[in-house]
């Protein structure tokens, strides 16, 4: 079995936290907290790091990395 790494990266508000939602078949481990920027225009924003991971069919495991 082989592992994967792969990283979402950009600006706040750029939907890393939505993408790797999207496709963890995990529940992704977030570390978002209500927001302060008035300018996001969003609720919550990520201040450490997101993870999910995905199974492929082949067994090889993909960790979702999403950086704030």
């Amino acid at each position: 079995m082989k592992e994967y790494k792969i990283l979402f990266s950009g600006t706040a508000g750029a939907g890393k936290t939505t993408a790797i939602s999207a496709i963890s078949e995990t529940q992704v481990v977030s570390t978002d907290v209500a927001n302060t920027d008035a300018a996001l225009k969003k609720a919550t924003t990520t201040v450490g790091l997101d993870y999910g991971s995905i199974t492929l069919d082949s067994g090889d495991r993909v960790r979702l990395f999403g950086t704030p």
